[in-house]
């Protein structure tokens, strides 16, 4: 029996193509975006500049601005329910809700992924400069502690009981830890959970890692060459683990559709780098900026055409 090439295999599961415009085009105003979250009608993004400060754009159904408040340290996410929302970033930063409440927690680290699960909240990351060791945070009765330190490697996101990091993975059972190793030690990025039994996960570092948690293990899912990007994958998105939405570097920008094929533009949008990817009211929207290049630190946000864009971020009304 004759075997196709690799290459082949997986240019045969490349679809339609994924149009795409670009809504902000290297907009230094808030610098980098790197995490965003559904707020009623709104996407608020958050992002900004490595040291120096933290930034929120608001996606509008009509456009995007500048929201006024700032940090001292860059933001790297951002999650909540209803209209309360919490954002996190470098020097233990915490932000909660419109009024920029600030939650800083006792750590030099860097926050790399929160996400509120009622009266509860989850925040992720860990010592980049010194240790590479990861460490957790958790917030009940309003109050901040530290829930796990020392971890053997960078935590970077959680979302709903799911945990991952430097090649970690971690679900949370009857209130501890339960190891689920990624199968190759593989550096994960970011998760989107379906439940304990059921998870999207994607990372790498040289090569793009997309992993699906179901039946008690891993299964890694090949990504086609040209919609992979350069190197590892930084975002995920899926609400059904049917259509699953990933963001990368080199404007990495694609979708697995619940038939195995993908869909991804015929030339990149950009070459910056997409750190999330989100889905909000029956669009996507990619989010990143030159996150590997030199400063000034710009915003980049791709969309479904029609939008109408790009546009020059100004403050918000």
């Amino acid at each position: 029996m004759r075997t196709l090439p690799a290459l082949v295999v997986l240019l045969a599961c490349k679809g339609e193509s994924l149009p795409l415009d670009l809504l902000v085009d290297a907009d230094p105003g808030p610098g980098l975006l790197l995490g965003a979250w559904s707020h009623g009608d709104d996407v608020l993004a958050v992002g900004g500049t490595y040291g120096v400060d933290g930034h929120m754009v608001r996606i509008t159904p009509d456009g995007a601005c500048l929201e006024a408040g700032s940090t001292d340290g860059i933001l790297w996410w951002i999650h909540g329910e209803g209209d309360d929302w919490y954002a996190v970033g470098e020097g233990g930063r915490i932000v909660h809700g419109d009024a920029w409440t600030r939650e800083d927690v006792p750590t030099e680290s860097t926050l790399f992924g929160v996400y509120v699960d009622g009266d509860t909240v989850w925040a992720v990351g860990g010592d980049v400069l010194v240790s590479q060791q990861g460490e957790i945070w958790r917030r009940q009765d309003g109050t901040w502690s530290r829930y796990r330190e020392g971890l053997p490697g960078l935590m970077f996101k959680v979302h709903d009981g799911w945990f991952v990091g430097d090649g970690l993975a971690y679900t949370l059972v009857d209130g501890e830890l339960v190891e689920r190793p990624p199968p190759n030690g593989e550096k994960l990025l970011t998760v989107r959970s379906l439940g304990p039994d059921h998870a999207f996960a994607v990372g790498g570092v040289s090569q793009p890692v997309l992993l699906e948690w179901t039946g008690g293990a891993w299964t890694s899912h090949e990504v086609p060459l040209e919609c992979a990007g350069s190197g590892g994958l930084n975002g995920v998105y899926t609400d059904d683990g049917e259509t699953v939405h990933i963001a990368g570097n080199q404007g990495a920008a694609a979708t697995r559709h619940p038939d195995g094929t993908w869909s991804c533009p015929e030339a990149p949008v950009t070459f910056d780098s997409f750190h999330a990817v989100w889905a909000h009211d029956g669009e996507v929207l990619w989010l990143g900026g030159n996150l590997f290049g030199s400063p000034p630190y710009h915003a980049s946000i791709a969309v479904d055409p029609g939008r109408g864009g790009p546009v020059t971020l100004a403050a918000c009304p």
